[in-house]
C-alpha cells in the first residue's frame, strides 16, 4: 500500500513557493503529466514525494555520489541534506556590518 500522506499535501501555491517558480508553471507541469497531482474538488494537491520526484527527473545530472562525508548533507557546506528537496539552512542573512567597521572584538 502506498503511503501518500506521510506529510501534508501541498497546494499549487505552496509547491510553487518551494521551487520559487510561478504557479502557472506548476499547473502546466500537472496538466502535461510531468508532475503527479491529486485533484480534490476544483483544486490540485501535490504530495511532497511527488514534488521531489519531479525535481529529480528535471535535474541536469544525477546527484553527486562522490560527495565527501564532511560535506554530504552539511548545510554549512551548501549541500542539501540527503533526501531533502531544499537545504536545511536558509539563504545567508545580509551582513549588518557597515563598511570600514572592525570585524572582531577589540
Amino acid at each position: 500500500m502506498l503511503t501518500v500522506l506521510s506529510r501534508p499535501l501541498l497546494t499549487v501555491h505552496e509547491a510553487a513557493a518551494l521551487l520559487r517558480i510561478n504557479e502557472a508553471t506548476v499547473r502546466a507541469a500537472i496538466h502535461d503529466q510531468s508532475l503527479r497531482a491529486i485533484r480534490i474538488g476544483r483544486e490540485w494537491r501535490i504530495a511532497f514525494k511527488d514534488l521531489e520526484a519531479f525535481v529529480n527527473t528535471h535535474a541536469t545530472r544525477p546527484p553527486d555520489d562522490a560527495a565527501t562525508p564532511q560535506s554530504a548533507g552539511d548545510p554549512a557546506a551548501g549541500a542539501p541534506a540527503a533526501g531533502s528537496l531544499l537545504p536545511q539552512a536558509t539563504r545567508p542573512q545580509p551582513s549588518t556590518q557597515t563598511p570600514g567597521q572592525p570585524t572582531g572584538p577589540g
